[in-house]
């Protein structure tokens, strides 16, 4: 009998951590720290070898320019899974994932929100690279 009990608390024990693994309604968005380390300038060669830039405030302010694009502008809204996403013009949408160990900024976009709420593949998925800062 208490080998029961024992093999019924391991398969608890074990489904709640399987839970907070799978389920990112258990992970954390983005920290104060995380924001600052996001905040500076990076550059992206996007989708058909167009270089962009992003300028990224402490306070999650982003502006885009280059690319072959007029310049954009948004905001960072973090999300429960440590990721940012960034609406840009139209329907299409961005998210961003820092990299800490890496020192990089994974950008996906999708042209429309649509397919990122469904989870659909990227329209283009690259890392961007921070450039340094000006003296």
């Amino acid at each position: 009998m208490p080998h029961q009990i024992f093999n019924w608390l391991r398969l608890a024990i074990g489904a709640i951590i399987l839970l907070f693994c799978i389920d990112p309604t258990f992970a954390a968005p983005p920290t104060a720290e995380t924001d600052a380390k996001v905040a500076g300038t990076w550059q992206v060669s996007a989708k058909q070898g167009h270089v962009r830039i992003y300028e990224i405030s402490a306070g999650r302010n982003v502006k885009i320019v280059g690319g072959g694009r007029e310049d954009r502008s948004g905001r960072l809204t973090p999300k429960q899974d440590g990721s940012y996403t960034l609406k840009l013009d139209g329907d299409a949408i961005q998210r961003l994932v820092f990299v800490p160990g890496n020192d990089q900024l994974l950008i996906e976009h999708y042209d429309s929100k649509k397919n990122f709420d469904l989870s659909l593949p990227p329209d283009w998925k690259k890392p961007a690279v921070r450039m340094p800062t000006k003296k």
